[in-house]
Formats: structure tokens, sequence, C-alpha cells
């Protein structure tokens, strides 16, 4: 943060850097046992002793109780008091091979193997060990091996809690799991993670990612760029959740440091719905756009196949019209033919009657 130029507040959390020197640090827990390792008649009540003296200050988070044995020390770590019992420790810190195993090796038939355990080297070194080859400097070195590995990876953790004591499926102690997380860290890396920015992002990225919530895409010059990014993020972020934050400097939702640009919690997950919800809408227009311009181009081929059914029932209409106009005529004409035939059958009845009263008379 002091690089980019961003001044983080003050964050209360506690502090393992008095316990990380007492253990790691120059005459320190490590140092001592060593030297005490490799000293000719080193033992585990010396070792106290010297700790004790050397290291035993106010400062430092080593403490010994009045009625505590000659062999106990106590160290306040984070998770708590932890008392030590140091019976064992220089042996164990040796980095010998067991003198049995080392005369069968000599002893061997095997060329090779007696070649490397020969009986002169078997009486000057059995019991010794030299500055640098313990076991704790060991652990050290492969520790630090480990951390510069992790380092250059790109790591995830997965931490695993205890559910509860007793081992029993389906059943969670409450109190015990906080009691982890609290020890484990977990709950002071959530506080610094609330108090400070927990994400960040490049400020060319930021341009890019939510200049579409203004109608911008890109930057205009890399000078200006951290001014486009603070405008861009604040004239976005005045609504109702962050109006109040953006004016108090100690609870504001971003800083743009010199090149990125730093997110409280919430923040990030804020514009990323805001940038979801634009796409979602933009999506929407263009299906719509997409629909009526489909729509569009089947109400006209629609259109065109109505006017051509329509000429095409003109044309049968019309023709059936016609041959229905003959039909008519034709059953007008006979009709018109039998009623000329009936007047003149009519006027020929009439004149045959004529013709025999006539006859008679």
């Amino acid at each position: 943060y002091a690089a980019e130029g961003v001044d983080l507040a003050t964050i209360t959390i506690t502090d393992n850097t008095a316990v990380l020197s007492l253990i790691e640090g120059k005459a320190g827990l490590i140092d001592l046992l060593n030297e005490e390792t490799v000293r000719p008649g080193g033992n585990d009540k010396a070792y106290v002793y010297k700790l004790l003296n050397h290291v035993g200050t106010d400062a430092t988070p080593l403490f010994k109780r009045r009625n505590d044995a000659e062999y106990q020390f106590g160290i306040r770590h984070y998770a708590g008091n932890v008392t030590y019992d140091a019976r064992g420790f220089v042996v164990r810190n040796r980095d010998t091979l067991p003198v049995d195993l080392v005369q069968l090796a000599s002893r061997c038939g095997n060329g090779l193997i007696k070649s490397l355990f020969s009986e002169n080297d078997l009486k000057q070194n059995v019991g010794r060990t030299w500055v640098g080859v313990t076991v704790w400097s060991k652990f050290r070195d492969r520790l630090n091996e480990l951390m510069t590995s992790i380092s250059a990876a790109d790591a995830r953790y997965v931490r695993c809690i205890v559910p509860n004591r007793q081992m029993i499926p389906g059943v969670t102690d409450l109190k015990y799991a906080l009691t982890q997380l609290r020890y484990a860290g977990v709950m002071s890396a959530i506080t610094i993670a609330r108090a400070s920015f927990p994400n960040r992002m490049t400020l060319e990225l930021a341009s890019e990612r939510f200049g579409i919530l203004e109608g911008k895409r890109g930057l205009l010059q890399p000078k200006e760029i951290k001014t486009n990014v603070h405008n861009l993020l604040t004239n976005v972020l005045k609504s109702d959740q962050f109006s109040d934050s953006l004016d108090d400097s100690s609870k504001q939702p971003f800083v743009c440091g010199s090149t990125r640009v730093y997110f409280r919690s919430g923040t990030l997950e804020y514009l990323e719905e805001c940038r979801l919800r634009l796409y979602e809408n933009k999506a929407t227009m263009i299906q719509c756009l997409f629909r009526q311009n489909e729509a569009k181009a089947k109400l006209s081929i629609l259109q065109k196949e109505a006017k051509l059914m329509q000429q095409n029932g003109k044309r049968k209409s019309m023709k059936k019209y016609k041959s229905f106009r003959k039909t008519l005529s034709l059953i007008m004409g006979i009709n018109h033919k039998r009623r000329q035939n009936s007047k003149l059958v009519k006027e020929r009845s009439k004149k045959k009657q004529g013709r025999r009263r006539s006859d008679s008379i």
C-alpha cells in the first residue's frame, strides 16, 4: 500500500513477530539448541538455563513460572500460553546414526556399504554432530525451500476444521470450531480483509472492464488513467449503498493507487453485478431487435402470400361467377322457352275448343 501511495487505516491485530523472532531469530530457540547440541557435554538442563537467561526478558513472549521444573519453559503463542518440557531436546536434535547401525554397516559383506562406514570413522564421529546439520536446522532449511516454492506458485489452501472432539459424525461443536478458526488466524485474516482492501485490479483493467457502465471503453491517455478511473467509479457508485461512504476517507469503497485500484469488501461484487445487469439489458435489446426484424420479415412474406391468395381467389371467383352466369342464363332461357311453349299450347287448346263449339252449332 505504501508503494502505491494508499493510506491504509490502522488495523488492530495480534502481531506474532515477537514469537517468530524468539524461535528463529539470532540467539533464539533454534540457535541455542543447535549450540547446545554440538557442545561437548551439552544437555537439556543447560539448554533451558541458557534460554531463560539469554532470551528471557520482559519484552519476549518467553516465561517461566516460579514452581516450574528445571526442564520446562513457556511461550506466549498467538493461540495461548504453551509450556514445553525440554527433556530429550538435545538428543533428538543430534543428526547422528545409531551406533549399532554404524557397526553393522562397517562389517557388511557389501564392499560399497562397508567403504562408507569404516571403523576409524566410527570411533571418531559416533555421537558427534557438526554445526548446521542438526535436525532442527535441516527442518528449517527444508521449510524455507517449501515456502520459496509456494511463493513462486499460485497456491490455494483448504482449512480443515474438526467438528467435535468426540469424532461423532453429524455433530458440530460451534464453540470448538470457532476456537480453531481463531487460533489458526482465519478470524484475523477476515478482520484484515474487511478493514482493508481485499480486492485489487490494475487501472487499465478497471477502465476496460467497467468503462461500459458509463458508455466508455478503454483509456484516453495513460497520464489521465488514474483520474479517469476515479471519476468513473465515483459516478457508478453514487447509489444508496455507497453514497455515505464516498465522502468518508476511512470508509471509501475504493482507492486508486499509482498503478492499481483497491476495493473494499463488497465493492467489486457490486460493480460486477452492475456490469452483468447492463449486459443482460443489452442482450435483451439485441434479442428484441432480432425478433422484431424476424417478425417483420415473416409479416412481409405473409402479406405477399395473402395478396397472391387474394388474386388467385379473385380469379377463381370470376371464373365461378362467369360459369354461374352462363348456367343461370341457360336456366333462364330454358324457362322462357317453356313459358312460350306453354302459351302456345294454351292458345292451341283454346282454338281447338272454339272450333268444336262452332262445329256443334
